[in-house]
């Protein structure tokens, strides 16, 4: 790529790798590689064209490229700006993650889904009321806060589902990063009322079993 001058290698578990790709001018951007035939998680295909879908809609890496070549797929997005959740450098205490966390979520869920033509592979208790455009790995890394303004990364698994499943992942991530204390802090500013106990048990063993 012209103008490239490091490349730099991060861990995932969603991918086979992931590179930042630092440039000059433009800015740098993201690689991600992945092996079509050992992949356990949606194809790099599936991730860019709910980028594309998502691009007019919500705050989401813009694709620059995408394809297959000699059993790899990658995906080439440019960075976004913001922190991740889960950054401590931020100063952010664990009240203060809780409740962007939550606003970010409501923020998500709030996209209409009329014509979304995605849908969640999990299948679980549901109703219609809790039919959202769910993200599908909502875990603190994946939403980064600049200003207040937030960003979603790792939307793969983006499609139509129950709000339970972002729930279940957003308090998982937040206890795993965080410890216990701050849970309704979250669900204060997401706006939920009263949790559906049953359907936060049978998606948490869902989560858990991953």
């Amino acid at each position: 790529m012209t103008g490239l001058t490091a490349a730099v290698s991060y861990p995932t578990d969603r991918s086979d790798a992931v590179f930042r790709l630092v440039g000059e001018g433009e800015g740098d951007t993201y690689l991600k590689v992945l092996d079509v035939n050992g992949a356990e998680y949606n194809s790099l295909r599936d991730e860019a064209m709910r980028l594309e879908w998502l691009s007019s809609r919500l705050p989401v890496p813009k694709v620059v490229a995408s394809g297959s070549r000699g059993g790899y797929e990658f995906l080439l997005t440019k960075s976004v700006s913001g922190v991740p959740a889960h950054d401590r450098s931020a100063g952010w205490n664990r009240q203060e993650v809780a409740s962007l966390v939550g606003r970010a979520l409501r923020r998500f869920h709030s996209v209409p889904i009329v014509d979304c033509p995605f849908r969640h592979p999990v299948v679980g208790p549901t109703c219609k009321e809790d039919q959202v455009l769910v993200h599908g790995d909502y875990c603190l890394p994946n939403v980064l806060f600049d200003a207040g303004r937030s960003h979603y990364l790792d939307v793969g698994e983006a499609g139509v589902g129950d709000r339970y499943i972002d729930l279940v992942a957003g308090i998982w991530s937040l206890r795993h990063n965080y410890g216990k204390g701050s849970v309704g802090n979250l669900l204060n500013e997401y706006g939920l009322k009263t949790l559906d106990r049953g359907k936060l048990t049978a998606y948490w063993r869902w989560w858990n079993s991953l």
